[in-house]
């Protein structure tokens, strides 16, 4: 048996990589790529038919609304800015007849002050507008501008110029969509808006309509003519219908409170005042209370002092009258 010496032995390696399936790599690379591209081609032709879509309704419904609205906000607008310059002089057009708008179609605003010094700023105000009593204290029913102007987002131009801008299509549906709402059912409204017969307009200068003047301004649209301006401030007495049993006390007459629809009562009932319509006057006069009953020994005491004193004295008198002294054709002789 021969022994051989022991050498070392580097482990044997392949020259070359391990096959890789590459047949596989290519066409499924290219059918990703493939997909992606027909993804974007298909993502930029939906926003470019939504584009197109919005664009067309856009034009042929909201231009035209656009147009008309711009032409009666400017009305409106110049005559809230002329009205909030200067104090108003109490005035009414003596064709003025409150009890004929009844039937007629007009719009309302109410605006603090601080939101009547510019176009910007009568937006805003007009678009917080709280209801108030004033037009239901009056008999009318106008409908308000809150909403007129609530409803101009979609015709400001940069409503549009989003549009254009995006490219996102999910953000685009949802524009067309409002778009779509905007022309069936708020664009008829808003039409119905500028066709009003009359416009009320009021101003409010304090915190609150009752500690402070409100200016009231009434013009007619179809003439476009004033017809009534006024300054006027809550006042009144509040006349509650209480009932008294007994010997129970009644509360006195108490000031207008503080709720709003009585104070925009009292502000329509000054307004119709100078409409031509006198304001009702309240006068409460309390009647004088009855002298209590006499006692009955007081009753005997006053009786006696109401009785003639003077009957004594007049006995002599009658007996005088009764024996009348004789002439002195009848005194008797003397003798002789």
């Amino acid at each position: 048996m021969s022994l051989e010496p022991a050498q070392y032995e580097i482990p044997k390696r392949r020259s070359f990589a391990p096959n890789f399936p590459w047949k596989w790599v290519i066409p499924i690379g290219l059918a990703v790529v493939g997909f992606v591209g027909f993804y974007q081609w298909r993502d930029r032709t939906r926003t470019h038919e939504l584009k197109q879509t919005i664009a067309s309704a856009y034009q042929g419904n909201v231009v035209p609304v656009r147009e008309r609205s711009d032409a009666f906000r400017a009305i409106i607008e110049g005559w809230i800015e002329e009205a909030a310059a200067a104090p108003p002089e109490n005035w009414a057009d003596p064709r003025l007849d409150l009890a004929r708008l009844h039937r007629a179609e007009g719009i309302y605003l109410r605006l603090h002050q601080s939101h009547t010094t510019s176009r910007e700023q009568i937006v805003e105000g007009a678009r917080t507008m709280e209801p108030d009593a004033i037009t239901r204290c009056l008999g009318l029913s106008p409908v308000s501008l809150r909403g007129f102007y609530e409803r101009l987002d979609v015709l400001d131009p940069a409503w549009f110029d989003e549009v254009r801008a995006t490219d996102d299509v999910l953000r685009l549906r949802v524009l067309q969509e409002q778009l779509e709402v905007r022309i069936e059912r708020d664009f008829p409204v808003m039409l119905d808006v500028a066709r009003a017969d009359y416009f009320m307009l009021t101003i409010q200068h304090g915190d609150d309509r009752r500690s402070a003047p409100v200016d009231v301004f009434l013009w007619d649209l179809q003439r476009r003519e004033p017809l009534l301006r006024a300054r006027v401030q809550a006042r009144g007495t509040f006349l509650p219908a209480r009932i008294a049993i007994g010997d129970t006390p009644t509360a006195a007459a108490q000031r207008l409170p503080e709720r709003a629809g009585l104070v925009d009562c009292s502000i329509a009932s000054l307004v119709r005042e100078v409409a031509g319509r006198p304001a009702a006057e309240v006068t409460s006069e309390m009647p004088a209370p009855p002298s209590p009953a006499p006692a009955e020994g007081t009753a005997t005491v006053e009786a006696e002092r109401a009785t003639p004193t003077n009957a004594p004295n007049e006995a002599p008198s009658e007996a005088a009258s009764q024996n009348p002294a004789p002439s002195p054709s009848e005194a008797p002789s003397s003798p002789d």
